[in-house]
């Protein structure tokens, strides 16, 4: 069972985004914005590895290529 106010969703790729509806407005977390914080995370834990950083600022890039990359907070 789903809470009516989360929702879950897969787009075109592997890494889920989710989506928290607000009254009449949605969140919606995409994959580029969480990975970017986890990237935050460990570089303020000074941990350090060439392969998961690369893999991480690839997820980021790609989902920057979305055409909706920018539309965090809207209305439907």
């Amino acid at each position: 069972l789903q809470s009516s106010w989360m929702v879950k969703e897969r787009e075109q790729g592997i890494i889920p985004s989710l989506k928290f509806r607000i009254g009449f407005y949605f969140i919606h977390i995409y994959h580029w914005l969480w990975v970017s914080l986890l990237l935050v995370v460990l570089f303020v834990l000074n941990y350090y590895s060439e392969g998961v950083y690369g893999f991480l600022i690839g997820l980021i890039i790609q989902g920057l290529t979305y055409r909706d990359f920018y539309q965090i907070i809207y209305k439907k």
